[in-house]
């Protein structure tokens, strides 16, 4: 394992353990706009801390944080993941769309915060080292899984039943790799990660206030971009391949 990486791993251990021990013995919340989060879910500071101990400090996190993007991959990011998540929970709760409370951009500003802070590690770290080794869908099955690890005790602590809880894990990996593919295509910059994330939990706030979320809903309509895209690369190799010669 690559020095920083091992760095990235421990610091992320060691700063995460306190806010699940933080959850476990005050059993509080975090409500917002009428969502319910354990107060675990401030461990969203960690990756950042990680990725500054593994990346070379602040002034190498900016610069990721500020690689260009292409516009149209940043729009993507922005609407389809929270969109599907907002018509697909709908639909199986079978309700309109939820109300739009006063708070709302206070609650996003507060998400792309935590969504930089998350990304710093995921995107900014863990995303280029795996690359040099690794396909995206490789890629982003890694990271989604270790994601969806590092959530199980707040999404236990949320009080999730069975069925929600393996569902909104699968969700957490299908999620992943939907970021780490439009971040690729986006110039692998993470601000596409980021504004993604962070929509997301938007909907699934607005989703959550009115007990509609459905983690599984979720899962089945993203997977549907990550297919998508998966084929759009695929071809985009196969039209890079140089064509055989069949005349021997």
């Amino acid at each position: 394992m690559e020095p920083r990486l091992a760095r990235f791993w421990v610091v992320l251990a060691v700063t995460t353990v306190p806010f699940y021990m933080w959850g476990a013995l005050t059993g509080g919340d975090l409500v917002v706009a009428g969502a319910q989060l354990p107060v675990s879910a401030l461990m969203f500071v960690c990756p950042a801390v990680a990725a500054l101990a593994a990346g070379g400090g602040p002034r190498a996190a900016w610069r990721r944080m500020l690689t260009r993007p292409r516009a149209f991959w940043v729009g993507f990011a922005l609407v389809v993941p929270a969109v599907l998540t907002l018509v697909s929970s709908l639909m199986i709760a079978g309700r309109g769309l939820p109300g739009i409370p006063s708070s709302l951009p206070l609650v996003a500003g507060a998400y792309v915060v935590a969504a930089v802070c998350e990304e710093l590690g995921w995107t900014g770290v863990l995303m280029p080292a795996l690359l040099r080794r690794h396909g995206v869908l490789h890629t982003g099955t890694v990271i989604g899984v270790v994601w969806a690890l590092w959530h199980l005790i707040p999404y236990l602590q949320a009080g999730y039943a069975p069925g929600m809880l393996l569902g909104q894990l699968v969700f957490t990996v299908v999620f992943r790799i939907l970021l780490v593919q439009v971040t690729v295509a986006g110039n692998g910059a993470p601000i596409v990660a980021v504004l993604g994330h962070a929509s997301y939990n938007v909907a699934w706030t607005l989703l959550d206030a009115r007990d509609a979320y459905s983690p599984v809903a979720a899962a089945v309509a993203l997977a549907v971009p990550v297919a998508v895209l998966a084929g759009r690369r695929r071809g985009e190799r196969a039209r890079r391949s140089p064509v055989p010669d069949r005349a021997g």
